[in-house]
């Protein structure tokens, strides 16, 4: 986990958006996190695995680096690996 990481620590289980977004631009600043200005140079909005939505790749997988985490991990309840 990197340093910047300010809420989620290692452990915890987290549900991640399709969508990336920073979390602090004007749009999401607003509410429109899916139209988000700085998570593709190219234009508003970025998402994982899908062509022309920015570099990045699928997010099916074991490990996967999220950007702007502290935006993009959302806290859910129990543990990794409980009934829930």
């Amino acid at each position: 986990m990197g340093g910047a990481v300010q809420s989620i620590r290692p452990g915890m289980r987290v549900v991640i958006p399709t969508h990336l977004f920073c979390g602090i631009c004007a749009m999401c600043s607003q509410g429109l996190s899916t139209a988000c200005l700085r998570a593709r140079a190219e234009g508003p909005g970025a998402a994982y695995g899908y062509a022309g939505m920015g570099p990045y790749r699928g997010a099916l997988a074991d490990l996967l680096r999220v950007p702007w985490a502290d935006a993009n991990c959302v806290p859910l309840p129990g543990e990794p690996g409980d009934a829930r």
